[in-house]
């Protein structure tokens, strides 16, 4: 089996869009590469939370830098998480906290087809593993996930939600996403749809969420750089029973987005020359109409 770094954090950012630039319907310039994309999180107040700067190289993200923001702007806390590849295919992942004591590495495994067979994390300095291990029926993989508190020599089963099973169409898209058979309530039931660009224009998580997508012909920067460092299969493994919102691996940037149970959001999407150059998102939660919080994305090319 190939060692393969892996990703063992999800995104949970609740976000949507709506795009207002007069030439959002142009196709990106194929000449043009993304270096670098950042997110800045700012509350009702427009204090700066934190940010997240992704370098990226090849497509590839590299690295990604953390940091958090006092009262004046000062920086907090700072990580990163380092990314490493060999033969086009992601080997490590560490994440690197600045005091040595709680730097978590991560290692996963594929087998002879490239299909993710398990993944091994580890907080450093002390005896914390976790696994998740992969099985794979037609176009159903099961996920189930373990810990160990003894250096990994024994692993139970991980609390509540041990088991998880996806199934993917022929275009290796996410379709549904559910508790697997033996039973748990940690993971929720959503499905997912697509269009023939294999953007994502509908997530249903029962019972009570619906969530409806458009786009523009505009090249989606975040989703590109995702699926390039995971490979588009591997994605909808890493980012498993999520509800995904604007961090999802569609190839467009969206244009609306829209449904029950998700609060009110809206985003403007700026380019310059058929480049996506900023994504400016707002979510508006105040029975006033107010701005609630603020993200704002940037985007770098060479």
């Amino acid at each position: 089996m190939k060692k393969i770094a892996f990703l063992f954090h999800l995104l949970s950012l609740i976000i949507t869009v709506s795009c207002s630039s007069s030439d959002e319907d142009n196709i990106s310039n194929p000449d043009s590469k993304l270096s670098k994309w950042t997110m800045r999180y700012y509350n009702a107040n427009n204090k700066l939370l934190n940010s997240e700067e992704n370098i990226i190289n090849e497509g590839r993200i590299t690295q990604i830098i953390y940091k958090t923001y006092d009262d004046n702007g000062n920086v907090n806390s700072l990580s990163e998480r380092n990314f490493s590849y060999t033969n086009g295919l992601l080997t490590n992942i560490y994440w690197d906290f600045g005091s040595g004591l709680n730097n978590f590495n991560t290692d996963f495994y594929y087998d002879e087809n490239n299909n993710l067979v398990e993944f091994i994390g580890h907080t450093e300095n002390t005896s914390l593993y976790s696994k998740s291990t992969y099985e794979y029926l037609g176009n159903i993989a099961t996920l189930t996930q373990y810990q160990s508190n003894d250096n990994g020599q024994n692993y139970q089963l991980l609390g509540s939600k041990p088991s998880l099973e996806m199934t993917f169409d022929m275009e290796d898209n996410l379709t549904l996403s559910k508790p697997s058979s033996t039973g748990n309530n940690g993971f929720e039931t959503i499905e997912y749809a697509y269009d023939s660009k294999s953007n994502l224009v509908k997530v249903l998580k029962y019972p009570d969420t619906e969530i409806n997508f458009t786009y523009s012909n505009l090249e989606n920067p975040v989703g590109q750089s995702y699926t390039a460092t995971y490979g588009k299969k591997g994605f909808g493994l890493v980012f498993n029973n999520n509800l995904f919102f604007w961090r999802n691996g569609s190839p467009n940037a969206m244009t609306t987005l829209n449904g029950e149970g998700i609060g009110d959001y809206s985003v403007n999407n700026l380019n310059s020359s058929g480049k996506l150059t900023e994504i400016q998102i707002n979510t508006d939660n105040f029975s006033d109409g107010t701005i609630d919080s603020r993200t704002v994305i940037e985007f770098e090319y060479n």
